[in-house]
Order: structure tokens, then sequence, then C-alpha cells
């Protein structure tokens, strides 16, 4: 063997159990009950959680708004990712103009590849006014990006109804996966006008220009067509109670359709922009109120709630100040990627809920959902050894100057947390023990991402 996580309690598919994980060429071997102590190097998880690495199916390193580009490039982030038990995460190829899907898949990898320390897919942005595309759709899902995003917001990314249609039945053709981003563009671009003009130009102008209105109205429309096409779907950043009812009934008739949530919809609610700072909370959609909040909170506990993702897209607050005054010009994005399963736990256990639904929202299911299992999501024989050793019994807060995102601020500043990130492992590699770094040079590889039915073997009890 050439590791053993001796000690810990493993969190799975059916419930919290205790015992060893061994660990073979980077692969779970077993997970056993008392383990040989002299079969390989040791690692101590006594009196902690041992969970699967998580899948951040949703991020953005190096995202260039055209005036302010995120401060995480991959190398940085992908390491604040792994002090954050994050072992696997989906970023985006967005192509150029007149360039190939498949074009901008390849540069986008020669972008990360020797520069991310875990490892990473991508997902391709389909651009509007494209009428060439079926081909290669195909070329991508062969090179192992199988899910698609498609804007219904955004100048040089809107795609009107036709054009979304269009591109769910070619996605659909090629068994791929639709992400939406869900803002009806044409309200939006109507409320600001009018929050313009009458001289609204804090931060609150922006909560009231990106209402649960607009997510609902692009939700309803979305829905509608994929039940024409029957494209498998998923929306990103769900932040309102209005569009989950849509997919809750979209659901309940048999749609295959799923969403994410983010933490800053599960933990902040709209009073952030009214804080001297509130300019730095601005992110799309907008953080919404606190029923908006509760709602997420409800569908999550009824199991309505099929993944949670960061949307990591950090600007300093240099970026956020420059443009504090007009809401329309600041950049738009939050840090999330290396804080998102401190804060999870600690609502987690102030809530009492099952530690194996955490795991689910945030490794398995994202995994299933997205091509990755079983290799990701999952500490089952034969999976990647991509585990996150997690001491429930530390008490701390939230500070910038703690953390390893590339940004000199956070939303979070001052939030207590329950527990802490102990060692990670990706793919049998140590990158984090006893909560100090001991990575080498980045190793993170693309991971090609399946259209086919994930199996594992020997169902979901791994234990003898």
């Amino acid at each position: 063997m050439n590791l053993v996580v001796r000690g810990g309690r493993v969190v799975m598919p059916d419930g919290v159990r205790r015992a060893d994980v061994l660990v073979e060429d980077g692969t779970v071997k077993a997970l056993v009950r008392g383990g040989d102590p002299a079969a390989g190097r040791t690692l101590d998880a006594t009196d902690c959680l041992i969970f699967p690495g998580l899948v951040d199916t949703h991020v953005h390193m190096g995202f260039d708004t055209g005036e302010f580009l995120s401060t995480d490039d991959f190398a940085s982030g992908s390491r604040a990712a792994a002090f954050g038990g994050v072992t696997t995460l989906i970023d985006y190829a967005f192509p150029e103009r007149g360039q190939a899907l498949a074009d901008a898949l390849r540069a986008r990898r020669s972008v990360a590849d020797g520069q991310c320390y875990v490892d990473y897919g991508l997902h391709v942005v389909l651009p509007p006014n494209r009428c060439d595309e079926a081909r290669d759709i195909a070329r991508c899902v062969e090179l192992g990006a199988m899910s698609f995003k498609l804007f219904t917001i955004y100048p040089d990314l809107e795609l009107g109804g036709g054009e979304v249609f269009e591109r769910m039945a070619m996605i659909a053709g090629e068994g791929g996966l639709a992400l939406i981003h869900a803002e009806d563009s044409e309200f939006v671009d109507s409320r600001r006008r009018t929050l313009v003009a009458q001289g609204i130009l804090g931060p609150e102008g922006h909560f009231l220009s990106r209402p649960a209105l607009a997510e609902a109205m692009a939700v309803g429309r979305a829905l509608l067509l994929q039940a024409e096409t029957h494209c498998p779907l998923h929306f990103v950043h769900i932040s309102s109670a209005a569009a989950i009812r849509f997919i809750r009934e979209a659901k309940q008739q048999g749609a295959d359709v799923s969403w994410e949530t983010c933490p800053q919809y599960l933990i902040l609610d709209a009073e952030v922009y009214s804080r001297s700072q509130g300019h730095r909370y601005l992110v799309s959609p907008a953080i919404k109120t606190r029923n908006d909040q509760a709602a997420l909170w409800l569908a999550l506990t009824r199991g309505e709630l099929d993944t949670v993702a960061t949307d990591h897209c950090p600007f300093t607050a240099e970026q956020k100040d420059l443009h504090a005054a007009d809401f329309t010009r600041v950049p738009t994005g939050l840090p999330g990627v290396e804080t998102a399963l401190s804060l999870l736990f600690t609502e987690w256990q102030d809530r009492g809920l099952p530690l194996e639904r955490l795991a689910d929202l945030t490794s398995r299911a994202p995994a299933r959902r997205f091509g990755l299992l079983p290799q990701k999501g999952s500490l089952a024989p034969g999976a990647d050894a991509d585990l996150v050793v997690y001491d429930p019994r530390t008490r701390g807060q939230v500070r910038a100057e703690d953390l390893h995102m590339n940004v000199d601020w956070n939303p979070y500043e001052g939030r207590r947390c329950t527990g802490s990130v102990r060692t990670v492992v990706s793919r049998g590699e140590v990158l984090i023990e006893d909560g100090g770094w001991c990575g080498e040079k980045p190793r993170g590889k693309y991971v090609p991402r399946s259209v086919a039915a994930p199996s594992i073997p020997g169902g979901e009890t791994w234990l003898p």
C-alpha cells in the first residue's frame, strides 16, 4: 500500500462509519476496519471526518470582464481550492470571436495544464450568432467536455429564445448537458435604466435591478424549451424561491433538470447591500432576501437541491472600490472556493443536518451530474484517492489574512466556523497535512468527462 488514512470516520452515501482508507497507486484500494499500520505511509485522522474530495463545478480562474481580471489564476486558485478541500474544479472555455469551440477548449487547457494543483475539467460556453456548432459540439464531447454554458444575459454572451432552443437541440443530440445562467436580460436592462434615471446608483441598485422575478422569468422560459428539446439541463447559481418553484414543478413532471446554489445565497441575504461596503458584495445573480434564503434551505433539506458550487470569481478591494458609486460598473463576483466547506459544515452542525447530505451535494452529486463519477466524488474502491480529513473539534473565524485565495478581503470576514480542513489528498498525493502545504509542483490533470451513465461497482456500501 502507498498510503493509509487511519482512525477517522468516513462520510459514506448511507451514513458515517469508522474506517481506514487504503490507497494504492493513486486510487482507493479499500475501506477497512483496522488496516495494517505497516502497509505504507500513515496519515492520522483520529477523531476526524473523512470526506471525498469536493468537486466544485463552477469556478472562474483568471476571468476577464473587459475592464477587470479576476485575481486567482489556475495556480493560486487551485492551491486555495485544496486548502478548502476541493480536489476537482470545472472552469470555462470562452471562445473568441470566430474561434471553433474545440479550439477554445484546447486553448483553455493550455492555460491550465502545468498550473493546476488539483484536477480540473472544462465547460464550453456557446456564444450567440453562430450557426455551425453542431459538429463542434460533438468534437468537444469527444474531447471530454460534455457540458455547455448558455447565457440569457450579458452583451456578447446573451442568447435569445430561438438560439437557446437550437443549441439545446444540438446538445441533446450529442448526449451533452446544457448549463443555464438564468436572468432575463430585457427585464434587467429595463430595471437598470429606470434606477439609473432615478439616481439610484448604490449597491441596492444591483439588487433592485436583478430581482427574483428576473431569474424566475429566465428559468421558466428555459424549462419550456427543455420540454420541447428534452435536453438535460442544469441551472447554475439559483438564488430565489420563485425559480425553485418552477424547477420543482418541472422535476415533478419528469424533466431531466438539476440545479445548484452557492454558499453566498445560503449564508448571506440582501442586507449586505445596505452595508458601508455593500458594493463589494455585488455578484450575479444578486443575493436575495431572507425569504429566498429560507426557500433554498427548505429545498436542500427536502432533497430538492442537486448540487452546491461556489461560482468562485474574486476581485480585490481596489477593483471593487474603483466604481463603488455606480453599481453598473462594479465587477460582480465573490471569492469562495477555499471557504465553502468550513462555512457549510458550520451550518450543517447548527441545523443538525446529516453529513452524508453535505458530501453528496459537494462531491458525489456534482461528479455524477457532470460525468465524473465513479472516478471522482466517491471513496469507493477504484475511485481516485481524493479525500479530505476534516477536524470538527476546532473553532475559528474567517479572516482574509489567513486564507490563500489571491484577494485581500472576504465577504464572510469574522464569521464563526466549526472545524477546519486538516489534510487533503489528491490522487494519492498529500497536498496538505496538519493544515500545512506540502504539495510539490502542480500535477493536476485535465479529466475528460463522459456522457455515459455512471456506475459504482459493488453498489453504495463499500465496507464489508
